[in-house]
């Protein structure tokens, strides 16, 4: 707007005409962050690291902020994960290259002393990840840097190794057909499968919202309580970055599924030398009842998962959690997540011990697809609604669970 202001130069045109410009403040640059967070002063880089104004520059236009999840596909040393910390975003990432996420060049020069180094809020978590596969969608995880200390995934390894080793007699006592006893104990070639023999002992122990637990040998209760937890907390986690992913609240799985009385098992499995392990299976093929499940071994590979109908072996990392996308999760958000198929192939030369951690909703929890993710017209209703605990009853027969609640495609 221009102003004439006559008034102010006894009616002769003024002396310097005025300009009034009228806005709205959208946005301000603070250009004084920039040297507390330059490169040259980082402590760990790498060779590709990203400058710390482009770094500002995305998160700012990712809307970076409080209550907000940022996932960098391609983290290397963290810096748009830096610069959203920054702006009180949670952040989480991936990387194909293991070293940088897990190793960088050594315990205080790594992508969580950057974090360290500003004061910020630790990521929920690292992947190692192939992002030619979308994240989550087909085949499993491997979780580093998830904060479960090695000494206590070892603990319950050697915990399980010890059990297994007990006199046959001693085990015998915890064995049943019930699924529903809280600590069950399986063992032997059970009768033919499909031409395949199951090679495998197991130990199955109901860990929350109560704990029971095996009190031989003596010690493993304690570390499978403590380790039982800590696979709660990093499950809510990541849990709170699919819930929104899903376009929900961080919370909203959490409160769905009643995760506050989730119901949690401890699945060890024993895999000793088969002679002929072209005739034998440890577990067919199948997907897992819950949400997800976090799984470990003792560095003895067997592992496989399907995709696109060819099977691939599984080679995890020392001291990573595989993370398994189950049943429910894919009940949930109604397709938009994939419960993984896999199983477990022996060998004839070495023992194999795995600890599967299933975490789910509460067992009286009537789990549907999620109300707002289902569409009639567009995108149904592709599960029925079905009690969490009259889900896993359809177990007993061996039977798929997943097909017998997928409703048609129309």
């Amino acid at each position: 707007m221009e102003t004439d202001g006559y008034g102010s130069n006894n009616g002769l045109p003024p002396v310097v005409q005025k300009r009034i410009f009228f806005g709205r403040d959208v946005g301000s640059a603070d250009r004084k962050l920039l040297p507390t967070y330059q490169l040259k002063s980082r402590t760990y880089l790498g060779p590709t690291a990203m400058d710390a104004e482009m770094a500002f520059l995305m998160a700012n236009q990712a809307l970076a902020a409080p209550g907000k999840l940022v996932y960098d596909p391609f983290v290397g040393t963290g810096s748009i994960l830096i610069a959203a910390a920054h702006f009180g975003a949670m952040t989480m990432g991936a990387d194909i290259d293991i070293r940088i996420v897990r190793d960088g060049r050594g315990p205080n020069c790594n992508v969580w002393s950057n974090f360290k180094q500003y004061g910020l809020p630790m990521p929920l978590g690292l992947l190692r990840a192939d992002n030619n596969l979308p994240p989550w969608r087909h085949g499993l995880k491997e979780l580093v840097n998830h904060g479960v200390p090695e000494t206590l995934m070892k603990a319950v390894l050697d915990g399980c190794n010890e059990f297994f080793n007990l006199p046959m007699e001693e085990k015998m006592e915890f064995a049943t057909k019930d699924i529903w006893k809280p600590i069950r104990f399986g063992t032997g070639v059970d009768t033919k499968v499909e031409k395949f023999f199951f090679w495998r002992d197991f130990i199955k122990v109901f860990a929350h919202p109560e704990f029971h637990f095996l009190s031989k040998p003596q010690g493993f209760s304690e570390a499978a309580q403590e380790y039982c937890k800590r696979c709660r907390e990093v499950s809510m986690e990541l849990l709170k970055g699919i819930s929104e992913s899903l376009g929900f609240e961080e919370t909203y799985i959490e409160k769905a599924m009643n995760l506050k009385s989730g119901f949690q098992l401890f699945a060890a499995n024993l895999y000793p030398p088969c002679p002929q392990p072209e005739l034998a299976m440890g577990i067919p093929a199948h997907t897992d009842h819950g949400l997800l499940t976090l799984l470990i071994e003792n560095g003895i590979g067997g592992l496989q998962i399907q995709h696109n109908g060819k099977w691939f072996h599984v080679n995890p990392l020392p001291n990573s959690f595989l993370v398994n996308t189950a049943d429910h999760l894919e009940i949930l958000s109604n397709g938009r997540y994939k419960s993984i198929m896999h199983r477990a192939v022996v060998n004839n030369q070495s023992t194999r011990i795995s600890i599967a951690i299933p975490n789910g909703p509460s067992l009286d929890t009537m789990v549907s697809p999620a109300s707002e993710l289902v569409d009639n017209e567009s995108r149904p209703a592709a599960y029925i609604p079905m009690k969490y605990k009259d889900y896993i009853d359809l177990q007993r027969d061996g039977k798929p669970c997943l097909e017998r609640v997928r409703l048609p495609v129309a």
